[in-house]
C-alpha cells in the first residue's frame, strides 16, 4: 500500500483521527499507547534520558540495572550548561530518536530545551524513574509505546508503524492495538467525537480506513449535541479561571516570603 515510500526519509505511518469538536486546551502531556511491535530499535537509534540531578546517580543506577538501551543520561544542570546555547540544543535534538524524561522534571523543560525543540516530534515522553526495581521495565514501555499528542485542532496523528522495520502484518496487528487503546483517549466524548480515520505516511496522501456515516446519530457525522459544547466550554472557562486565581495566590505567597525574608535580615 505504502510500498513507494520504503527508502524516503519519511518512512512512519501515521494514523490521523479528524474530530468533530475541538478539544479545549493543549495537553501538552503525552499519552501513551502500548504497541505490539515498537517504532523502533533502541540499537540502531539512539534514546536519551533526561533526569533530575545529580546525573552520576542515575548513570550508576541504570550501569546497576544493567540498563544499556539508553544511549545517554543528561541531567537538568548539563542542560543549563553544556546545552545551553541554541547549537548544542539542535545538536543533542538531532542526535537522538527519542527523549525520555523523569516526570518530575518535565515542567522545566519547555524553558531548558527551548521553543524550537518542542516544535519538532520529538517531545521528550515522561517515565517514572523514582522505584529503581522498576526502572528498567518502565524505559522498556516508554520506548516501545507510541504517544498521542492532543492539541486545540480538529485532527490528531498517532505514529503507527515503520515501512522500513514491519511488514504488512505488523502494520495491522499496530493498527489494531492503538485503534483498541485511542476511543477512550479522545476528549469530548471518544469514538461519539470522531469523524473519520486515515493512514498517511510524510509524502503519501491520506487513506480513509473509517468515515462517519452521514446520519444524526451520536456516531454520525452531525450527531452534534450542541450543549455538550456548551459544557465544555464552561468548563474550560472555569479552569482557566481557577489557574489564574492559584497563580495570582502564588505570586502574592511569595511577595510575602521575601519581605518576611528582606525584614528579617535587616533586624
Amino acid at each position: 500500500m505504502f510500498a513507494d515510500d520504503v527508502g524516503s526519509n519519511d518512512q512512519f505511518i501515521s494514523l490521523v483521527i479528524t474530530l468533530k469538536r475541538i478539544p479545549n486546551k493543549d495537553k501538552h502531556k503525552p499519552i501513551r499507547i502500548a504497541l505490539d511491535h515498537p517504532l523502533l530499535d533502541p540499537k540502531s537509534t539512539p534514546v536519551c534520558l533526561i533526569v533530575k540531578d545529580p546525573q552520576s546517580e542515575y548513570k550508576a543506577l541504570l550501569e546497576e540495572r544493567k540498563i544499556t538501551f539508553i544511549s545517554k543520561v543528561v541531567g537538568v544542570e548539563k542542560l543549563k550548561g553544556k546545552h545551553a546555547s541554541f547549537e548544542a540544543r539542535r545538536q543533542l535534538m538531532n542526535s537522538h530518536g527519542l527523549f525520555l524524561a523523569d516526570a518530575r522534571v518535565i515542567p522545566m523543560l519547555p524553558k531548558l530545551l527551548g521553543s524550537k525543540f518542542f516544535q519538532t516530534k520529538k517531545l521528550p515522553v515522561p517515565v517514572n524513574i523514582t522505584e529503581p526495581n522498576k526502572v528498567k521495565a518502565e524505559l522498556e514501555r516508554g520506548i516501545s509505546s507510541t504517544y498521542l499528542r492532543l492539541s486545540t485542532g480538529t485532527c490528531v496523528s498517532i505514529k503507527i508503524a515503520d515501512l522500513s522495520r514491519h511488514n504488512e502484518t505488523e502494520v495491522k496487528e499496530n493498527l489494531q492495538k492503538v485503534i483498541d487503546q485511542v476511543g477512550k483517549r479522545i476528549p469530548l466524548g471518544g469514538w461519539t467525537n470522531v469523524q473519520g480515520l486515515h493512514l498517511k505516511t510524510g509524502t503519501s496522501t491520506s487513506l480513509p480506513v473509517w468515515l462517519a456515516a452521514l446520519t444524526t446519530d451520536q456516531f454520525g457525522r452531525f450527531g452534534l449535541d450542541p450543549s455538550q459544547d456548551e459544557v465544555e466550554t464552561k468548563k474550560g472557562a472555569e479552569e482557566k479561571k481557577r489557574q489564574a486565581v492559584d497563580e495570582k495566590s502564588q505570586r502574592k505567597k511569595r511577595r510575602l516570603s521575601t519581605i518576611s525574608t528582606e525584614t528579617a535580615v535587616s533586624e
